[in-house]
């Protein structure tokens, strides 16, 4: 009988592996109370199910069932988040062409299609330089030397350093660059702005400010307005006049309907003023100068005519008993006529005369006679008493 030694290591070792098939298992007294089902549940619970032995069908697009193995052959070929894509081939979308050698270069084939193609020699030689009299060339850019890095290219074609064009700020006698502070000025001042100083000679002068609501603009001085209280500017009608008291100012009264042909009299009522239409002026009547009477006063009026009044004891004919000599008037004899008061002697003042006529002689000729007169003779003088030359 072979026998083994067990050394500590391989017991400590025993111990382990045992610990570890036992962890978990339960302890030989325990129980299961209500964590088994009885026959009847049991049966309760499997009625209704399928047997082991039972099969499916396979899945069909009409109808559920089993994955076949050919769908599972083709998922699997599905890449995950696969979908069904079609590339589009208008233009901006077709692919690069297939095919092409070295050395060549893809040329415009048309719209949005490239082929492939020789490249053509774009081997430059360096800029042609600019003379006074000669333009340049086209070409590459010479190369700058060492040193040169702040030097800028010439139209002559040489690397040089450009004049000096730093520039102060400008003043009023100098160009220069806007200084910020001119600037600043600059766009306080609107678009199309002119220097313009608004005149405060009459009627120039602006509404005055301030005011209140109610107030009207007065006279202040020449051109100038100022904020007053607006005087009550209400009337009533006119106050009528009578025989011994004025009327009083006013509105006019309205006519009523059927007035118009009517005048506001000064007793305030609308009046058809009295008639009048005058006739023709009488030897014992006011009125209007008649077309004869005219006529025969135009006749009076001849400048440098010769005119003489001539007292007489008859109707007509030369005096017989006194004359007044002959005199003459100006343009005007109407007048010259009324200012006539003759003061001539008549015979001495010894002749008794009751009744006399008084004649105008125009030229020579009567052109008024019969004019009755009245002779007072302790006067010695003639007064016409009645009568009228005309």
């Amino acid at each position: 009988m072979n026998e083994k030694i067990i050394t500590f290591k391989h017991f400590k070792s025993l111990v382990e592996y045992f610990k570890g098939k036992l962890s978990g298992k339960a302890n030989n007294n325990h129980t299961h109370d209500d964590r088994y089902y009885t026959e009847a549940e049991m049966n309760a619970k499997l009625a209704g199910k399928s047997d082991s032995g039972h099969s499916h069908s396979a899945a069909s697009q009409s109808a559920a069932g089993l994955m076949s193995a050919a769908d599972k052959a083709k998922l699997d070929g599905i890449t995950t988040g696969a979908n069904k894509y079609t590339h589009p081939a208008t233009s901006g979308n077709k692919h690069i062409p297939s095919g092409g050698a070295s050395g060549q270069i893809l040329r415009w084939g048309s719209d949005g299609t490239a082929v492939w193609g020789a490249d053509n020699n774009t081997t430059y030689s360096n800029m042609g330089a600019a003379t006074a009299s000669a333009a340049g060339k086209t070409g590459l850019v010479p190369a700058p030397a060492a040193g040169a890095q702040g030097k800028y290219l010439r139209g002559d074609g040489t690397w040089q350093t450009p004049p000096n064009t730093t520039y102060s700020a400008a003043t009023q006698s100098a160009n220069g660059l806007m200084s910020a502070a001119d600037k600043k000025k600059l766009d306080g001042i609107a678009t199309g702005a002119n220097k313009y100083t608004h005149p405060a000679t009459s009627g120039n002068k602006h509404i005055p400010s301030g005011g209140a609501s109610g107030q009207i603009l007065r006279w202040g001085s020449d051109g100038t307005a100022v904020w007053g209280a607006d005087n009550n500017t209400t009337y009533s009608n006119m106050g009528a006049a009578t025989a011994s008291a004025a009327g009083k100012t006013g509105l006019v009264p309205a006519p009523a309907a059927g007035a118009q042909g009517k005048y506001l009299r000064g007793d305030g009522t609308w009046q058809t003023p009295p008639n009048t239409t005058y006739s023709a002026a009488t030897q014992s009547a006011n009125g209007l100068m008649s077309a004869a009477d005219k006529k025969k006063l135009d006749g009076l009026k001849s400048s440098g005519d010769s005119y003489s009044l001539v007292i007489s004891d008859k109707s007509s004919g030369t005096s017989q008993v006194a004359s007044l000599g002959a005199s003459t008037f100006s343009n005007n004899p109407n007048t010259d006529f009324n200012e006539i008061a003759p003061n001539a002697a008549i015979g001495g003042g010894s002749i008794a005369i009751k009744k006399m006529y008084l004649n105008l002689v125009k030229n020579g000729t009567t052109v008024v006679s019969s004019i009755p007169l009245s002779v007072t003779d302790t006067s010695a003088t003639i007064t016409v008493s009645s009568g009228s030359i005309l």
